[in-house]
Formats: C-alpha cells, structure tokens, sequence
C-alpha cells in the first residue's frame, strides 16, 4: 500500500536537528592526513519526496522497548546494624511492595515497516579544507566547499509507536539481517550485489561461478550520493570537482547512516502531551 507524504512541511527545525547529528560524527571521523575538519554548514530538503510503501504491520520488536523492570527479582540484601559487630546483623528483602494494576493504555502499541525508494534533490553544504603537508605538516590550506545536491535512498524503514509511553522509536532494516525485525519475512528482490572477480584463470564457460558478494549495507541503502566540489577562494582560481574528497564524503555519509540508523541502532522521539 502507497503511502503520500506531505514533504513541504519538513521544516527548518527538523534541518537544525540533522545538522547537528552529521557535525557530531563528522568531529569523531577519521580523515586522511589531506582533510582538515569538516563542517555542515546548512541542509535543504528539496522538493522531490520519496515513494513509500506498506508493506508490514506487526507488534513492536522487543528490542525497542525499555527494560522497567524493578529490583523486585533480585535477591536479599545484608544490612549491618553494628560497624564492629560482625554478627549484627540481618537480612532484607528487596522485593518491592506490589504495586497497583496500571490502567488499560488506550494507545496501542504497533510498528509500521515501511520500503522507501528515494531518488532525492536534496542539499546539503560542507565546508573543509585541502591540507599541503609539503615541506612541513600544514604548509598550506585551502578551503574546500561540497555541496550535495542528491542522493538515492532504498531501503526499509521500521517505525515502532510505543502509546503508553508515547515515543515512536526509528531505524532502518538490513535485508540480510536473519535476526532483525523483519528477519521471519520473506526477502525483496532487490538485493543489490557485487558481480564475480574476474580471474585470469576463470574456468570454462558451463562451470559454475563463485556466489556474489553482497555490497556493505551502506552502498546497498545509499547507491549513489552526488556531491559537487570546490577548492579554492571565489574570487580567486577554483578547482571543482576533487574525486579524492568526494569519495572520503561519501565513505562518511554512509557510515553515519549505518552506526546511528541501521537496527539495532535506532533513534527515539518523545512525543509531547497535546
């Protein structure tokens, strides 16, 4: 089932907020010797949305849900009554009183997986610099401007709404995963993977060839990110388009949606009262 989005009222808010989370794993990423830090410096969403669709409604995972289990299974607890006194003393049960039965949550809990085929015009804008480290480290810098004008995103999405407490928690699912939440459901067919090595002794035509590899599930979610580049002062001589940064770019925009995004990763949003 199709699912339209109303894109235009993603504000600049939510813009701030992902600015953010992209400068903290940019502060904590490895660069080469020739990157100096990293900046987002602003985040436009564009106008394209992505296509979404339903295509599960299931209990939410255990794993998205907070442990609030008390300290009533836990053993006794010595309690001394005399510093000096070893045999002062006596033992107290933890177990806590029995509380009262919570009332009926009218909110139910449920998670939503949803398949998004993203082919975005989103912007995003960057700042570094080119770092000479001949005749000595640092010899010379030159800034560098990125700006990111698309990317392809297809993948699924698991949104988990948690009523009782109300929080919706997020992530995103690897088709590989077997012991993710959507590990008992049949695959898509869209696996994307890597074709076979060739070899200079590859062996006759009839024979079997080696199983593919599957691609990183950062290439599998993010395919294709374009990035437009510029070194240099505006008003002076610009060199665009530097393979070598772009690729380091990239390289960080898919780690950053594997280790904050992709299960058992995930984000949670506390909703407010209304």
């Amino acid at each position: 089932m199709s699912i339209d989005l109303e894109w235009i009222k993603l504000d600049a808010t939510l813009a701030s907020y992902l600015v953010d989370v992209l400068n903290r794993q940019l502060r904590n990423a490895e660069r080469p010797s020739f990157i100096g830090p990293v900046e987002v410096t602003s985040l436009e969403f564009g106008t394209t949305a992505p296509d979404v669709e339903l295509v599960d409604l299931r209990d939410i995972y255990r794993d998205f849900l907070e442990d609030d289990d008390d300290d009533s299974d836990r053993g006794p607890v010595k309690v001394t009554e005399g510093a000096n006194d070893e045999d002062g003393f006596e033992w107290v049960s933890r177990r806590a009183p029995a509380k009262p039965e919570p009332p009926p949550n009218p909110y139910p809990n449920l998670q939503l997986h949803l398949h998004i085929n993203w082919h975005s015009n989103l912007r995003i804008t960057l700042t570094t610099s080119l770092l000479i480290n001949y005749p000595s480290p640092m010899f010379m810098s030159l800034p560098i401007k990125l700006s990111i004008t698309g990317i392809v995103f297809n993948g699924e999405l698991a949104v988990a709404y948690e009523g009782q407490r109300k929080r919706i928690h997020i992530c995103i699912l690897d088709d590989l995963d077997p012991y993710g939440p959507a590990g008992d459901r049949p695959k898509r067919d869209s696996t994307i993977a890597t074709p076979p090595e060739p070899d200079e002794d590859s062996p006759p035509t009839g024979t079997p060839s080696r199983p593919s590899k599957p691609l990183p599930i950062g290439q599998r979610l993010l395919p294709s990110i374009y990035i437009e580049s510029e070194i240099g002062q505006a008003d002076k001589h610009v060199l665009k388009n530097v393979t070598r940064v772009e690729r380091f770019i990239q390289d960080v925009i898919r780690k950053t949606v594997e280790e904050e995004l992709v299960f058992p990763n995930f984000h949670t949003l506390v909703m407010g009262d209304p």
